[in-house]
């Protein structure tokens, strides 16, 4: 008897390995698919048209949050929308405090701290904010009497994690004193300026900034100040690096964000007609658009986010790019990234063996699990 378990349990592993094997390991990443227009898709909760809404990852909560804008009637939003599961949800309602009335603000994700800082903007009838607001947990709270000497009021720069501090670094753009030479970091609820000399001069009109984790740095998409091409930066811990001069098209008010699925920083900005999409890796910019295919219209402001939950990027609102001035803002909703796989995908295994040998496996394997059986069952008495 004891011959015999070792020869049927290697029989019974000898069948399974092949499925286990077949069913195990990572597949290749699936192809990229086109824009889609997901207009409808919830549409009982669907934020109004708005543009120059600021966006920025809650890594506390893991979803994007999407806040303020300037609506159609010309007034500034505090609404905060978050983007999750392919839909929207206003979570205006369970937030605990109000984001201010804002729009053209700066928001980005402070990681050393867990919390979003949002700073700057333009409130009711234009008039230039230097509030700084940061949200954590569904809690916004105004930061601005214990967060020190903050940035210049207004719609002046544009903010992102930097990787090197884990804090939010905001650049101020061209007119602004330090433009070029210093920037201003917000780590741990507190403003600080760090000298970062050889850097660019934003010009607001055109420029993105986000965070790139494959290249542990901050990247930056600005129009030259001074009427030149496009240039791309990397920033990190007070170190600018020119990174490429030209290679894009001068765009106003792109957006930017980070697709974790395909790992490189995306940016979306009006040429012509329509949005273009590129792709920046390794130190070189790709161009997505026909990739991409048909999709958003040209158009200034939108927010440009990725969504975990369906690992999709979104592309929201933004007023018209060849619009007349005063043009009401934008309200569709599309989406762009990998192809998503179906709800149940299927398990292609190796083929099922012939019955006969499923019978021997088996018969082989009752007589050790009848033993195994005996062995598991109670002991004799215990002697008193």
């Amino acid at each position: 008897m004891r011959a015999t378990v070792p020869c049927a349990a290697a029989l019974v592993v000898l069948l399974l390995v092949p499925v286990v094997a077949a069913a195990g390991g990572p597949g290749p990443l699936p192809p990229l698919s086109q824009w889609r227009n997901i207009s409808l898709v919830n549409i009982h909760e669907y934020p109004a048209p708005r543009a120059y809404a600021v966006t920025a990852f809650d890594a506390y909560d893991g979803v994007a949050v999407v806040v303020g804008g300037l609506l159609a009637d010309g007034q500034p939003s505090n609404q905060s929308w978050i983007q999750d599961d392919g839909g929207w949800e206003n979570a205006t309602v369970f937030f605990v405090g109000h984001a201010p009335f804002l729009s053209h603000a700066a928001m980005a994700l402070d990681v050393a701290d867990d919390l979003d800082v949002m700073v700057g903007g333009l409130g009711p009838g234009n008039a230039p904010s230097n509030l700084t607001y940061v949200e954590q947990n569904f809690n916004w709270t105004n930061a601005t009497p214990t967060a020190g000497f903050p940035p210049p009021a207004g719609d002046s720069g544009v903010i992102a994690t930097d990787p090197g501090t884990g804090g939010a670094v905001w650049v101020p753009g061209a007119g602004v004193a330090g433009a070029g030479h210093t920037v201003w970091l917000f780590l741990h609820r507190h403003w600080s300026t760090v000298a970062a000399p050889g850097g660019p001069s934003v010009d607001l009109a055109g420029a993105a900034f986000f965070e790139d984790p494959r290249s542990d740095t901050a990247v930056l998409y600005t129009i030259n100040a001074s009427g030149g091409p496009p240039t791309t930066w990397q920033y990190r811990s007070g170190n600018w690096t020119l990174e490429a001069t030209g290679g894009l098209p001068s765009m106003l008010a792109p957006a930017m964000t980070y697709d974790a699925t395909i790992g490189d920083v995306l940016l979306a900005g009006p040429v012509g007609g329509s949005t273009d999409l590129y792709a920046f890796a390794n130190g070189t910019w790709e161009n997505l658009t026909t990739i991409a295919g048909p999709g958003p219209s040209a158009r200034l402001g939108a927010v440009l986010l990725f969504d975990p939950s369906v690992d999709q990027v979104v592309f929201y609102g933004g007023a018209p790019a060849n619009g007349p001035d005063g043009a009401p803002p934008l309200g569709d909703t599309w989406q762009w990234g990998v192809l998503v796989p179906p709800p149940n995908p299927t398990v292609t295994v190796s083929p099922v063996p012939p019955l006969d040998w499923l019978l021997a496996a088996v018969l082989l394997a009752a007589p050790p699990l009848a033993v195994l059986a005996t062995r598991r069952g109670p002991g004799p008495p215990a002697v008193p």
